[in-house]
């Protein structure tokens, strides 16, 4: 199966290309032995999924993930649905970008995608 991945070497350069490989797993060993981290990774040919170019991780302060994942674990505790956690928490941030990641995301869930997938960028 081929596959197209964005990696980052040992010393923080970006890589990205196409390869072989059986999965998306031994796809990230092999990678991994030749002293890359896998960031992302797609078949080649294939639409993407997810978040598309929004991904939670690019453009969102360590700080405003911290407040997402304390704020969404307590509202989640509180018996609020995750849709409505979501929905929530997008109203209240103040950051444009991590707006449109939480719209995205809670657009994702609403239509019956786990939190993982409607993650995935």
């Amino acid at each position: 199966m081929r596959f197209h991945y964005k990696a980052k070497k040992d010393s923080g350069i970006d890589v990205e290309g196409d390869r072989e490989s059986e999965n998306k797993f031994s796809l990230a060993r092999e990678l991994r032995a030749e002293g890359l981290t896998l960031v992302a990774v797609e078949e080649a040919g294939s639409k993407k999924r997810g978040l598309g170019e929004i991904s939670l991780f690019n453009r969102v302060s360590l700080k405003d993930k911290i407040i997402f994942a304390n704020n969404l674990g307590s509202m989640i505790t509180a018996g609020l649905t995750l849709s409505r956690a979501l929905n929530i928490m997008q109203r209240q941030s103040t950051n444009a970008y991590f707006k449109k990641v939480l719209t995205a995301i809670e657009e994702k869930i609403s239509r019956g995608d786990s939190l993982h997938a409607a993650m995935e960028g």
